[in-house]
């Protein structure tokens, strides 16, 4: 299953988002096996996850897969803007 915005998008590679009000970036999505051994790394490691980039007070930022599908991580404050 996709992961998904609070808002309902689906949450893909270039997407625009804010982070607690600042601006960033999804580098990469990992939702399943990847024939890229780096992106499978985080599948294999943490059943998958997204990256967001470009964030000025926190970098990057890697949410595993269990912390998007159990509401682990408060996504009141990841917010879409736009696709790339």
């Amino acid at each position: 299953m996709p992961f998904t915005y609070k808002s309902g998008e689906q949450i893909r590679a270039g997407d625009l988002v804010q982070l607690h009000g600042k601006p960033g970036k999804i580098e990469f999505v990992v939702e399943g096996e990847q024939e890229d051994p780096a992106m499978n790394w985080y599948f294999t490691e943490f059943g998958g996850g997204i990256m967001i980039s470009d964030t000025p007070e926190f970098g990057s930022l890697f949410i595993a897969a269990d912390q998007i599908e159990h509401a682990e991580y408060d996504f009141d404050n990841l917010k879409f803007v736009s696709r790339a």
